[in-house]
């Protein structure tokens, strides 16, 4: 009997895991053509310049830091379903929900479907949805995470084709973006530590990165030039490597905790024998050293920290999560059984939420109420006399509103004092790029907008008109 509910509770969680993943990819779907470009618009407006070749000079000249073959990526995706919101952020989508059913499945032939479940629960509950519906390439980043985790566990260690196909997409991840060496950490550790040998895998995830890093150098190097300016946004600080976990789970950290807790607490009478890790959980908590190794690389290295980049960290912390609840309570299965319903809901809940209002912007709020009300002003503006609209180059407005607008040649990016010039003003002639000397000159005929962030119960938020600074 208990056999046979174990068998039913294997056929409904792999179900269940299918829906989870094709529910994040409808819904993601919706997002992605219902939001307006947020931060991304960066990406598409590379995407389509001329040809390669300038997008490719656009890079070496610091017009952007994001590596090149996603540019090519989203210029694809353009191109073979036109150009809009919706075909620039089709690879995330499609990369989300992939990587979320290798998770699962990673999982499952470590220990069951069930926990498999779980594992695919916490990437739901994690911030990676967010990166599931963006033209920024952080959704394919986390694929190519995953994948060869599931190649370490569930191929021939002494298989020359496993390794050839792991050191490829160790390639591929670090050709998507550079920290994906990073991910290089736990199998090096595990290896090094526990086993005192380097295998073959790992031998050929060390020679992929390089050579991909080595494809990329050019465009390294004019990175390095964006993130060592002062005032770059990035810089790191044990502040931000303080507050990873937070961030990587902004609303259900402490969820996880008390529940497991809770679980631990509740979940057991009298003593009970609790198994060894096996040898996939002692890896999976090794991801745990990628925030850690991502800080001393951008200290060291990069100047260049932020929750994002060390997005490979979450393939193995879904998996320790899972493992330590499968070793745990994996002979009662009712403990499971509870922790996959309460995350799954929890996921599910928070992206529903996010489909019922796709304009915000997660923990940033009502982000694109400036463009559209922006937009609306610019008849208003123009036959008060201001042909031109200034906004400063802090603010992201500049370029959505720009992108948006039928008249972008109106719209000018003021620049920040001792800033004389972008590397985008030359690759996209229709972006404007203003010094206040600039703006001195056409004081009388141009306006100076910017949001107003001052009151958060506003939910279309205000803006600010300065008529002529220097009349």
């Amino acid at each position: 009997m208990e056999s046979e509910n174990g068998t039913s509770v294997e056929k409904w969680s792999g179900v269940a895991a299918v829906l989870l993943a094709v529910f994040f990819l409808g819904t993601s779907l919706y997002i992605a053509s219902k939001r307006l470009f947020w931060y991304d618009e960066y990406t598409v407006v590379l995407a389509r310049l001329p040809d390669l070749s300038t997008i490719w000079s656009a890079l070496l000249a610091g017009a952007d830091h994001v590596p090149m073959p996603g540019l090519i990526l989203v210029r694809l995706s353009e191109l073979l379903f036109g150009q809009g919101e919706f075909a620039a952020r089709l690879p995330s989508v499609l990369a989300l929900a992939a990587g979320m059913l290798v998770t699962f499945d990673c999982v499952r032939r470590l220990t069951d479907g069930l926990h498999g479940l779980i594992a695919e629960a916490v990437l739901a509950c994690s911030f990676l949805p967010f990166y599931g519906y963006e033209a920024r390439m952080y959704a394919v980043y986390f694929l190519f995470s995953a994948l060869p985790l599931w190649l370490w566990l569930h191929t021939a260690e002494a298989s020359r084709p496993a390794a050839g196909a792991f050191g490829a997409v160790f390639m591929i991840a670090t050709l998507v973006h550079y920290y994906a060496i990073l991910g290089l950490v736990p199998y090096l550790l595990y290896e090094i530590v526990g086993r005192h040998k380097v295998s073959s895998k790992s031998i050929a995830g060390v020679v992929g990165s390089f050579l991909a890093l080595l494809l990329l150098s050019p465009q390294f190097a004019a990175s390095a030039k964006i993130t060592s300016n002062p005032g770059w946004w990035a810089t790191p600080s044990l502040g931000r490597l303080h507050y990873v976990p937070t961030e990587f789970f902004p609303a259900g950290l402490f969820l996880l905790g008390t529940m497991m807790v809770g679980v631990a607490v509740a979940g057991r009478r009298g003593p009970a024998k609790v198994p060894a890790m096996s040898d996939g959980e002692r890896l999976s908590w090794l991801f745990l050293t990628i925030p850690v190794a991502g800080y001393f690389l951008a200290e060291l290295v990069t100047n260049s920290f932020s929750r994002r980049y060390i997005i490979n960290a979450l393939p193995g912390i879904a998996m320790a999560f899972s493992c330590l609840v499968h070793r745990q309570f994996g002979e009662t299965r009712r403990a499971s059984i509870a922790i996959a319903v309460l995350l799954t809901t929890f996921g599910l809940v928070r992206q529903a939420r996010r489909v019922q209002s796709p304009e915000l912007i997660e923990t940033f709020g009502d982000q694109q109420g400036p463009t559209k009300i922006m937009l609306a002003w610019e008849a208003t503006l123009q036959s008060e006399g201001k042909h031109y609209i200034a906004i400063p180059e802090e603010r992201l407005l500049c370029m959505e509103a720009g992108y948006y607008s039928k008249h972008p040649e109106r719209y000018a990016i003021l620049l920040k004092r001792g800033r004389s010039t972008s590397p985008l003003g030359h690759y996209v002639p229709r972006l404007t790029f203003w010094t206040m000397e600039d703006l001195k000159r056409r004081a009388r005929e141009a306006a100076v907008v910017e949001p107003d962030l001052s009151d958060a119960n506003i939910r279309m938020l205000k803006m600010r008109v300065f008529g002529p600074w220097f009349a």
